[in-house]
């Protein structure tokens, strides 16, 4: 699945780091350790507290993430050490998909001071890093990794080294790098309560990249301590409107490039930065006039799945989405009502591929070598009226 390149250096990109975050309340070996502890402090969590963070996360897995906000911001701003850090890190995770990630450094911030004696502490500071890292602090990051790694047990301690494998990569320290990355993988493993969906989520990736990655299916039973395999990927995605075509790009350019459906005359694909939405397999479609035909229904034309395109600018419509088609002929045509329409076997590679709230450039014209923004800077005097939307993220115009 990964491509391959002509380098005298060693391709770190190549190494398969099993990193695995806390998926629920359960740290490893540290409750084995603190146990009598971890049972005083479980008594303090009140049920009311733990009942909101279960529905916080259950709203947050179905994309209702305004209600899942209400539940969990009164919770980040508590004391409770057990259901504190974790309603920390997913209100962080929720800060990113809105475009709020300039929030996270105060509220990670405030999660390290607060919950230093939670035995979830490692978590919030790894997110805490990450933020760190994300917003170009790269000594206090490196800083904050090292904390982790100097003072958690070895299964919270592996995402604090491939943080620190990323600050060796930016020194050209590519050994030092591969070693952080060996190590990482030593010291990650599934634990208890541990699903794809936690694990992808904790990880920020794709449940179909992990199964891929590791030869397993949504049905597969994860083994305590069982290693997984998955390779760090930060894509974004351009959509070049004149030649009918998408790139999926990395930190070292173009990692895949799909031939597209896109919007017929009068329903131009409108240009503009958007970012993947709540992504969806097998979906209904909302079809303007008719209402709501469910997948496998002849009429329904998205085909396997659907990627909402939420705007990330004012004016641009909101029911646009990335999807498959039951009509393949049409792909590389101005065929649609707007949305961008995949082969089958593309759509689904590109779903396992990318993340909710990977960003995606919509332009005129792209070379290949123009950084991305350039050239949607470049292409903004060209977009279109706004067409009409219902800005909802359900599947819609074709």
């Amino acid at each position: 699945m990964l491509r391959k390149k002509k380098s005298k250096e060693v391709s770190l990109t190549k190494i398969l780091v099993g990193v695995v975050l806390l998926g629920g309340a359960v740290v490893g070996a540290s409750y084995l350790k603190d146990y009598v502890n971890l049972g005083a402090l479980s008594l303090k969590s009140s049920g009311a507290g733990l009942e909101s963070l279960a529905k916080a996360q259950e709203l947050y897995n179905q994309g209702n993430l305004a209600e899942a906000r209400k539940e969990l911001e009164p919770l980040a701003e508590g004391r409770d050490l057990i259901t504190g850090p974790q309603a920390t890190v997913l209100l962080a995770k929720l800060n990113g998909i809105e475009g709020k990630s300039g929030d996270n450094l105060a509220l990670l911030e405030a999660g390290v001071k607060r919950f230093g004696a939670s035995p979830d502490y490692a978590r919030v500071a790894v997110a805490y890093g990450r933020a760190l890292e994300e917003g170009g602090k790269l000594v206090e990051a490196g800083g904050v990794f090292e904390e982790v790694r100097n003072s958690a047990p070895g299964e919270l301690r592996a995402p604090a080294l491939t943080g620190l494998g990323r600050k060796a990569e930016r020194e050209k320290d590519l050994f030092g790098a591969r070693d952080l990355y060996r190590k990482a993988v030593e010291d990650a493993a599934v634990q208890r309560g541990d699903s794809i969906t936690s694990i992808g989520n904790s990880l920020n990736t794709t449940q179909g990249l992990l199964m891929r990655a590791n030869g397993i299916t949504e049905e597969t039973v994860l083994n305590l301590n069982q290693q997984l395999k998955y390779t760090p990927k930060d894509f974004r995605i351009i959509i070049e409107r004149s030649k009918c075509r998408v790139f999926l790009l990395d930190k070292e350019g173009i990692f895949k490039q799909y031939k597209v459906g896109l919007g017929k005359p009068g329903h131009e694909t409108t240009l503009g930065t958007y970012k993947i939405g709540n992504k969806e397999k097998n979906p209904a479609w909302n079809k303007p006039g008719e209402g709501l035909i469910p997948f496998g229904d002849p009429r329904n034309e998205l085909g396997t799945r659907w990627m909402p395109l939420v705007p990330d600018q004012q004016g641009l419509p909101g029911d646009l989405g990335i999807h498959g088609t039951i009509r393949p002929e049409t792909v590389g045509l101005y065929s649609s009502n707007g949305c961008v329409r995949l082969l089958p076997a593309d759509i689904e590679g590109l779903y396992d591929l990318v993340v909710r709230a990977t960003p995606v450039e919509i332009v005129e014209s792209y070379s290949g070598n123009e950084p991305a923004a350039a050239v949607a800077a470049a292409s903004a005097g060209e977009t279109p009226a706004p067409q009409q939307g219902n800005a909802g993220g359900t599947p819609a115009p074709q």
